[in-house]
């Protein structure tokens, strides 16, 4: 995260790697607040086994209008046929397709970038 700021990202879409769990994404998404609490992030993750993805998706307060996390999450789940919600700050939910989680975080990346651009 702190990378990424340093870099000038306005954001990070990760895939945090095949079976991490809801646990495991809350657990990223605290670890981005405490180390960059200004930057959006947006985590997935497959599990080819159980034919299920998980995205969560978490925006800073000042940000939530520009980029809703629900919004956010909606654009990444479509490509899995997912469902999911939340708040404008932090937003989860699943879907299946986990070999197209790369495709989700191109789509959840793609999303961030126009709603942040200028």
């Amino acid at each position: 995260a702190t990378a990424a700021l340093a870099s000038g990202a306005k954001f990070v879409a990760v895939d945090l790697g095949p079976g991490a769990d809801a646990k495991a994404a809350a657990s990223a998404w605290a670890a981005v607040q405490t180390a960059a609490p200004a930057l959006p992030a947006l985590f997935a993750t497959g599990d080819l086994a159980k034919g299920k993805s998980l995205v969560l998706a978490g925006v800073p307060e000042a940000l939530a209008k520009a980029l809703p996390a629900g919004d956010w999450l909606k654009a990444a789940l479509a490509p899995l046929g997912g469902k999911g919600g939340g708040k404008p700050v932090l937003a989860q939910g699943q879907g299946g397709a986990p070999d197209r989680v790369g495709v989700a975080l191109a789509a959840a990346a793609a999303f961030a970038e126009g709603r942040l651009a200028a």
